[in-house]
Parts: structure tokens; C-alpha cells; sequence
């Protein structure tokens, strides 16, 4: 079962460079086959959290998002609810368009563009 302190730090190190936007992806794409398997966390942000990460590089989700998910899992495990609806929010608010534009000639997220010129 993935914790909220496992999800924590696996942001954190994106934040800090320590980890590389496609290591963070695969890491989520693990933690979402555990999740199959019936390792679910109880934690409904975690849950979110790893949602979101397995779409990293189709959704375009980067450091900006990665800011605001270390953000919301710095709260209590009680305010799981609060985070989520952050998160939802900010990712909703987030222009695609625009970002698809700006990371069309990134090596990672790229190829995930849609080939936008």
C-alpha cells in the first residue's frame, strides 16, 4: 500500500531535481498496478495523487502541478477531502493549449503533445 509519506517524498524529490519527471511517472504506474492488486491506500488523496501521476506526461502534469500536490499533502490525513478539491481545481484551471505549446519541444513530455508546431 503506497502511504501519503511514500507520495510525499516521491513530489518532493521531483521538486528538488533529485528525481526526473518519467521516474516519477513510473513510480506511479507501480503504485496504481499495486492499487489493482488490492494494496489501495486508504488515503483518498493519495489515491488522487497517483490518479494524476500515471497521466503525467499526457496531461502535461509538471513541477507547478508537483507544487501544489506537495502542498496539499503536507495537510492532515483528516483535511484529505480539502486537498483533493484543491488539486481538482488547480489541474482545472491548468491551460492545456498552452502548456501543450510550451513542452512541444520538451524531450519527455514532447512526444505527448499531440505534435503541436
Amino acid at each position: 500500500m503506497t502511504s501519503r509519506a511514500e507520495t510525499k517524498s516521491v513530489v518532493e524529490q521531483w521538486l528538488s531535481g533529485d528525481m526526473h519527471p518519467e521516474a516519477v511517472w513510473k513510480w506511479a504506474l507501480d503504485a496504481k498496478d499495486k492499487q489493482s492488486q488490492g494494496q489501495r491506500s486508504d488515503d483518498a488523496l493519495v489515491r488522487d495523487v497517483i490518479d494524476v501521476l500515471t497521466g503525467l506526461p499526457f496531461d502535461m502534469i509538471i513541477k507547478e502541478d508537483a507544487e501544489v500536490i506537495e502542498y496539499c499533502l503536507s495537510n492532515p490525513v483528516n483535511e484529505a477531502d480539502l486537498g483533493q478539491n484543491l488539486l481538482w481545481n488547480h489541474l482545472d484551471n491548468v491551460d492545456a493549449d498552452g502548456r501543450r505549446n510550451a513542452l512541444a519541444d520538451d524531450p519527455f513530455y514532447g512526444p505527448y503533445t499531440g505534435g503541436i508546431e
